[in-house]
């Protein structure tokens, strides 16, 4: 089983989206995991507008089915952009100073 290490992502970019964030992640690790959902991102984007302009990677298989696919994909690292933004967001929090 992988774990949501820097080593991983950079592997496999899609491993920033699908494994899940250990608490004790640290800054360097968030920004690394945000850049690669982001990549993710752009790359599902781009290959569903693809397959609804008519172009789609050989193999036969449905375009509606691909769409869908590419627009799950999609929404999952655009979800988990909100969620890596969040952590780092608080990692960063600094408490207000009282008077």
């Amino acid at each position: 089983m992988k774990t949501f290490t820097r080593k991983a992502i950079e592997s496999n970019p899609w491993n920033a989206v699908r494994l899940d964030v250990p608490a004790n992640a640290n800054l360097n690790l968030l920004h690394a995991a945000r850049a690669a959902a982001i990549e993710c991102a752009n790359e599902a984007n781009a290959m569903m507008w693809h397959v609804r302009e008519g172009q789609r990677p050989a193999g036969g298989i449905d375009e509606q089915y691909l769409a869908q696919s590419f627009e799950q994909n999609w929404k999952a690292a655009m979800d988990r952009i909100v969620i890596l933004q969040k952590l780092i967001d608080a990692a960063y929090a600094v408490e207000p100073m009282t008077p």
